[in-house]
């Protein structure tokens, strides 16, 4: 007799072979719409969340614009004012002009005379920072890293001007130019005085000397009450 005989028809077999894979089929089926299901739940999870991210960094980026823009308003009104701060700062003088007249008037040595002179106010040029080396711009960035959470303000230029003072006169020789020089000098109202010129003048057949002296007035002097007044007080010369 044969071993491991088997009496089933077989029909029912196939049968049952065949319902064996049908279930498998049908088990890796299931499977694979599991695994379809899942990566779609996942991508859709994704794409909200991305969406969500997006619409507040939208926000976000709308905010930082509405800041940035009122913060360039407050910048521009504040050089705004800052235009007029200076500007009414030059239009009051701080030094009279009856008071500049009266100290070069006052200065004049025996024998010189005035006969014009000039105001001019300018702006002065400041000069740009120098580039920084290698090693100042890696210490700046390091200390720059530990403060990047504060916001950088920005630099503002200042206008600076200065008021150049020109005159001219008539004077016997040079010496007497000089000894007006050396008077305006020790004035604290003026800096930097220095001769222009000094060349031959011929009036009414007597020899001159026709010089224009210019000097800066000094910024930080501003006269005070008693110094109007005592100006007011002297006898200005015309010419």
């Amino acid at each position: 007799m044969k071993e491991n005989m088997n009496f089933l028809p077989e029909d029912y077999l196939e049968k049952k072979a065949q319902q064996r894979t049908n279930i498998i089929c049908l088990l890796l089926f299931i499977l694979v719409l599991s695994g379809i299901a899942a990566g779609w739940f996942l991508t859709e999870s994704r794409r909200k969340l991305m969406e969500t991210q997006k619409l507040e960094m939208a926000e976000r980026m709308e905010l930082a614009g509405d800041s940035l823009a009122k913060l360039e308003n407050l910048e521009k009104k504040k050089l705004q004012m800052q235009d007029k701060a200076q500007l009414s700062a030059m239009l009051t003088e701080p030094i009279p002009r009856s008071l500049l007249l009266a100290t070069i008037t006052n200065n004049l040595p025996a024998g010189v005379s005035l006969l014009s002179y000039n105001l001019d106010t300018r702006e002065v040029k400041v000069a740009l920072p120098k580039p920084t080396t290698t090693k100042t711009a890696t210490a700046k960035t390091a200390a720059s890293k530990k403060k990047s959470s504060e916001p950088e303000k920005p630099v503002i230029p200042v206008k600076k001007f200065e008021t150049e003072v020109r005159f001219i006169g008539l004077a016997g020789s040079d010496l007497e130019v000089a000894q007006l020089i050396s008077d305006l000098s020790k004035s604290n109202l003026m800096a930097n005085v220095s001769l222009k010129y000094s060349e031959e003048f011929i009036r009414q057949e007597s020899t001159y000397k026709r010089f224009e002296i210019s000097a800066i007035m000094n910024p930080e002097t501003k006269a005070t009450e008693a110094d109007v007044m005592w100006a007011r007080k002297q006898h200005i010369k015309n010419y």
